[in-house]
This record gives C-alpha cells, sequence and structure tokens, in this order.
C-alpha cells in the first residue's frame, strides 16, 4: 500500500505541476503569435516572447476625465461654472518626470508627454499622478492617485486607474500613462 499511495502522490503532484504551469510558460523566449502565448511576464515582440521587466519605456501621453465639482459638490470654477482647467503632475521612482500646462475648461482631456524615459523593473512599480485644478486665482488639488503598472497594463501599452465614482469619492474619474518600450520590441 505504500508504493501506491507514494505512485498516486507523484501523479498527483505531476498534473498538478503541469496544470500550474501552464502552456505559456513552456513557451518563454520562444516564438510567439499573440501576447497571450507568452508567459505573463513577457511579451509577443517581433514573434519572439521577449521580458517586459528591465527595459526602458517611454511615457506619451497621460489621459485624463475629471469631475465638474468637488467633493463638496461645488463647482471647481465657480465662478463662471465652467468645467475645471485640469494640470497634472507625474512621479516615477520618487522623481518628478512630467509636469503639464494648463488645459482649460475641460472634463476629458490628453496631455502629450514629451517622450519622457523610465525604467521598469517590478510590476509593483506605481506612477504618481497629481491632478489640480489650475485657475489663474487658485491652484486647488483634486486626487493624488497611484497608478499600478502590473503586466496588463505593459503589455496593452497603457497602465490605468479608474475610480468608479460618482463623483462623490475622486474628482479623478480615470487616469491612464501611456507607455511604449523604447526599443520597439511590441
Amino acid at each position: 500500500m505504500g508504493i501506491r499511495t507514494l505512485r498516486l502522490l507523484l501523479l498527483t503532484t505531476g498534473l498538478s505541476a503541469c496544470a500550474l504551469v501552464g502552456t505559456d510558460e513552456g513557451n518563454r523566449d520562444g516564438t510567439c503569435g499573440q501576447h497571450s502565448s507568452c508567459p505573463s511576464d513577457q511579451a509577443c515582440g517581433s514573434g519572439n516572447c521577449v521580458d517586459m521587466l528591465g527595459r526602458s519605456y517611454v511615457v506619451s501621453a497621460i489621459e485624463l476625465e475629471v469631475c465638474d465639482t468637488n467633493l463638496d459638490g461645488e463647482a471647481f470654477d465657480s465662478l463662471d461654472g465652467t468645467p475645471p482647467d485640469p494640470t497634472v503632475e507625474l512621479r516615477f521612482g520618487g522623481s518628478v518626470i512630467f509636469t503639464s500646462g494648463i488645459h482649460d475648461d475641460t472634463l476629458m482631456t490628453t496631455f502629450t508627454v514629451p517622450d519622457e524615459e523610465v525604467v521598469i523593473t517590478d510590476f509593483n512599480d506605481s506612477f504618481v499622478l497629481e491632478v489640480s485644478d489650475n485657475d489663474l486665482v487658485v491652484n486647488e488639488l483634486m486626487d493624488t492617485i497611484s497608478i499600478d503598472v502590473g503586466y496588463v497594463g505593459l503589455r496593452a501599452g497603457e497602465v490605468v486607474e479608474v475610480n468608479q465614482s460618482d463623483c462623490t469619492e475622486s474628482p479623478v474619474l480615470r487616469a491612464a500613462v501611456v507607455l511604449k518600450p523604447t526599443d520597439g520590441a511590441w
């Protein structure tokens, strides 16, 4: 009985290991036609699975969607009732990598970043985005948001933070950082 139990244990362990590894792990550094055929820490680039970590990325844009009221339900531009005038500051690794100009009277906008380069070394890396309403007289902080990198975001070329709220939890509804590997790997 001891040998039979041992064989069953080895067979079960072997099958479990195959199920945990999955088909994409077996394709490490292999050829591919799409991201899903590569391990989760790699992407499909030029027909081969390539590592996503430890490479440089260019930040090319920040997409932003905001509310027209602050957390007290008051319009940001209370004097004339127009939408806010957002500005952003983007930080990575404790350093400011981009500070925008003002985008007047808008709830949705895209800030073009002049090709700032960052090195992503861990899927737990985060960008910090500070969003403000910048009127000529008053600069009001709307929110400071942490945007986690994650492997899904790197594969897609866009890391996103979405606040599902009715503008009572945060006046920032959606913020996205657009990324692309500097070597054009995918």
